[in-house]
């Protein structure tokens, strides 16, 4: 005799399908932006950075800063505390509590996927539809209920198929949005980046999203964290964002030794060193250099300026000694001996 107290299994999309058709009895109020101008009610959005670069403890520290109402970056932050929590889903609790420690960080609704031992690794191999129930089931595990921000540390387990191919993450990122808009929540995910050869290349850092264009494309803001090149004596991180209805900012860090906690590096706070900084990162330091024509035309683009000003910013580079021309036309990070 069936157990009673048991739900029997649903059909894969059998939950999604009852949450939006819930959602669309209700009347849903607008309200602010997580971030002001950067992370949106009901948005997925990406921090990508390589293994190690200091994810976790960038978002720790806005966790802190979400649960006190500070600012991150200049923007203010609009989350209720009892609306924030964390879905770990890559290693071990004991790694994430040490860094909600460093950043004074207590109390945070968490639940890791990889402890659950009703959840079997198995499970990650499955469809869209699929894993994203497996995401709304998580959610409902930290029973924080509608209005709430969701840190997803990665995301990449819970996005469906290829994540180099386009038409499966542009799926997998279509669920995900529907899975925001179902339960009236917000996801930011933790995705790595892809390793840059002498084969490919990027021109933008954000383009170093482990992924397809599928990823960036249907996802709302973009953020890259770039650790520095020790090999030459950076001592910064570099990190940015590029929201869709915001200008894009980026910002340089520096990062405790001892702590792993970030600060920012007062040097790039105003626009227009945050700009050069930003120019100086796309410039490689190997000897062939890099086209003027594509360092302008990748400033342009990113950062949303003309021309002569994209030219105005490499000239101040080469006074500042940031960057030297290789030969006509073509210029590269200085390397500091």
């Amino acid at each position: 005799m069936a157990d009673p107290t048991v739900l029997p299994p649903q059909p894969p999309g059998q939950v999604l399908r009852q949450a939006l058709r819930a959602r669309q009895r209700r009347d849903i109020p607008t309200y602010p932006d997580f971030i002001e101008g950067v992370i949106r009610p009901h948005s997925v959005n990406l921090l990508a950075g390589a293994s190690g670069s200091g994810k976790t403890s960038l978002v720790s520290s806005w966790i802190a800063r979400f649960l006190t109402g500070r600012t991150i970056f200049g923007h203010a932050t609009h989350c209720p505390p009892d609306k924030l929590g964390v879905i770990a889903a890559d290693r071990g609790t004991d790694s994430y509590q040490s860094w909600f420690k460093q950043h004074q960080v207590t109390d945070v609704p968490f639940y890791n996927v990889c402890e659950d031992p009703e959840i079997v690794p198995e499970r990650f191999i499955g469809t869209a539809s699929q894993l994203a129930e497996l995401l709304i089931q998580s959610i409902a595990l930290l029973e924080l209920g509608p209005r709430a921000l969701i840190v997803v540390d990665p995301l990449a387990p819970f996005i469906a198929g290829d994540l180099s191919s386009y038409k499966p993450s542009m799926v997998a990122l279509m669920r995900l949005r529907k899975v925001c808009e179902a339960l009236d929540v917000t996801l930011l995910g933790n995705v790595h980046t892809a390793k840059e050869t002498a084969e490919k290349t990027y021109k933008y850092p954000e383009e170093r999203i482990l992924g397809s264009m599928g990823l960036r494309g249907y996802s709302d803001a973009q953020m890259y964290l770039e650790r520095p090149d020790h090999e030459n004596d950076e001592k910064h991180h570099l990190f940015g964002w590029r929201p869709h209805n915001a200008p894009p900012e980026v910002f340089r860090l520096m990062m405790d030794q001892k702590t792993g906690v970030f600060s920012l590096d007062t040097e790039g706070t105003t626009e227009r060193e945050q700009h050069k900084v930003y120019v100086c990162s796309l410039i490689p330091v190997d000897e062939e250099g890099m086209p003027t024509a594509e360092i302008k035309q990748a400033a342009m683009d990113h950062l949303r300026i003309k021309e002569p000003l994209a030219k105005k910013y490499l000239y101040e580079l080469e006074d500042d000694g940031k960057i030297e021309r290789v030969r006509h036309g073509f210029w590269r990070r200085t390397v500091v001996n």
